[in-house]
């Protein structure tokens, strides 16, 4: 919402914008549209006639209100250029085909609210596209809106057509809703750079959540992603990705992801309930989960193929069908699993599948309760340097560490670790 000048005087006990000069009132507004890219009347109102006050804002209003009642005209309209914000106001749009968007430049999208309710909120009906043909330089924002009910993806960036590879920058995605739309939720469809998708509530998608290819720093804070048909969120090629503070539920993978050496942040998160598993992915170069709760899937709680320096710490891992934490086929290097809890897996509560394992350690965590053991090494894994080092493992059906294996321990404790897996989720 934009700043006015009554958000202030609101704040203040006694104080009206009465007593504030009619022409002292409208400079600070005017000041404070431009910092925050809203509009406002000259009483510290919204504007609510044709014209908004701020020549960069193009007003849509279904009931008459704006400049244009739809939002496609707002975008069609030769005058409106390029970094211009599109506000929309509260209403239905219920346009029965999607709004394309062609070669944006950069576009700027905002509703009236993300709820259900149109009185307040924008609701679109149709499925949000963006074309883009020409990527150097272009943007897109999208931020309070709700999109509901589409026949397909719901909003669907793409940045395919016939500028060499060059990658769309700066996707921004706020305060929005995607719910029972018929694939994917949010489809961003190919090259992107910096795409940033908070405060969003993501749910009853028939397919991905959130799916990406070809991702340059991704990042997903603040989200509610669940009751999706496929992955809460799939980035096919992706080189950082950062995951914070969300909740996943209730999805089919939780998180999946892909890449050469992905950069891989995930932290403050609960992934729940999936009916695969927690956070699965390849390739991890620098990693940390951290602070995260990671229960009730229905595979794997943390599934990598493959990593170095990954640091999983301050987590609970628990009552996940198959291994607490895997690691599958390839070498894993500088691992450290500290001050966690994994417990009651249905098969081991780590287990190394294939390739080596070097300079890695567990220390001060407690694994117990494992269908299996507490740490397995698979038959086509060899291990050059694993320490299991202050750490509880009790209640393993098969013992706490695989019998045989190459693994040093020392400090294995007879109780509980005090503080392992402290995550407060």
């Amino acid at each position: 919402m934009p700043l006015t000048i009554a958000d202030f005087f609101e704040q203040v006990d006694g104080l009206s914008i009465e007593d504030a000069p009619p022409e002292l009132r409208a400079r600070i507004d005017e000041e404070l549209a431009d910092l925050t890219n809203g509009i406002t009347g000259p009483q510290g109102e919204p504007s609510t006639g044709p014209s908004p006050g701020d020549p960069d804002v193009v007003v849509v209003d279904k009931e008459g209100g704006g400049d244009f009642t739809s939002i496609q005209d707002a975008v069609d309209d030769p005058d409106t250029e390029p970094g211009n914000t599109i506000l929309i106001r509260p209403g239905t749009y219920a346009t029965g085909d999607e709004v394309e968007v062609t070669d944006p430049g950069e576009l700027r999208l905002v509703g009236s609210g993300s709820g259900s309710d149109p009185a307040s909120n924008t609701v679109l009906e149709g499925q949000l596209k963006v074309l883009v043909e020409e990527a150097a330089g272009n943007g897109v924002t999208m931020r309070d809106l709700r999109i509901e009910g589409v026949d397909d993806d719901g909003a669907a960036i793409d940045a395919t057509a016939a500028f060499g590879g060059s990658a769309l920058r700066e996707i921004g995605v706020e305060n929005v809703t995607f719910v029972n739309n018929d694939f994917e939720g949010l489809d961003i469809q190919d090259p992107a750079e910096d795409l940033a998708v908070r405060d969003c509530l993501i749910e009853n998608n028939g397919d991905n959540g959130i799916e990406g290819e070809d991702i340059t720093n991704a990042v997903v804070s603040d989200c509610t992603i669940k009751n999706n048909d496929g992955e809460a969120i799939d980035f096919n090629a992706v080189d950082s990705l950062v995951i914070d503070g969300c909740t996943i539920r209730n999805n089919d993978d939780g998180v999946e992801f892909d890449g050469d050496a992905v950069d891989l942040t995930v932290t403050d998160s609960t992934i729940a309930s999936n009916d695969s598993d927690g956070v699965f992915g390849n390739n991890v170069n620098n990693g940390t989960i951290r602070n995260c709760l990671i229960e009730d899937n229905d595979t794997e709680g943390i599934d990598i193929d493959g990593g170095n320096n990954l640091t999983i710490e301050q987590c609970t891992v628990r009552n996940n069908g198959g291994n607490g934490i895997e690691f599958d086929f390839t070498d894993v290097g500088n691992l450290t699993i500290t001050e966690s809890v994994v417990d009651n897996s249905g098969d081991s509560g780590v287990f190394f599948d294939d390739g080596e394992v070097t300079d890695s350690t567990i220390e001060r965590s407690n694994i117990t309760n494992s269908g299996d053991f507490g740490v397995e090494i698979g038959s086509g894994a060899t291990v050059t340097s694993l320490s299991v080092v202050d750490s509880y493992l009790d209640g393993n059906t098969d013992g706490g560490v695989e019998s045989g294996s190459s693994i040093t321990t020392t400090g294995l404790r007879s109780k509980l670790v005090s503080g392992a897996g402290e995550n407060g989720s």
